[in-house]
């Protein structure tokens, strides 16, 4: 699964400190076999994991992650 490092504005402060690992949204093909020889597309969802809390406004990672779950 692919995976970056982004850097995130805050959603309380506004300011450009919370780190984030992000697994984007990604489809492959799959094989069943009750899908005869065509090929199925597996989609996984799009993942978001606070690495970080804010050092500016002091918010920590379960804050963080609540209100950017909102």
């Amino acid at each position: 699964m692919l995976k970056e490092i982004q850097i995130w504005d805050c959603p309380f402060c506004g300011k450009n400190t919370v780190q984030i690992l992000y697994f984007p949204k990604t489809a492959r093909p799959e094989k069943t076999s009750w899908g005869g020889s065509r090929a199925w597309m597996k989609v996984s969802r799009e993942q978001i994991v606070v690495q970080s809390g804010c050092s500016n406004c002091g918010k920590n990672v379960e804050e963080i992650e609540k209100e950017l779950k909102k």
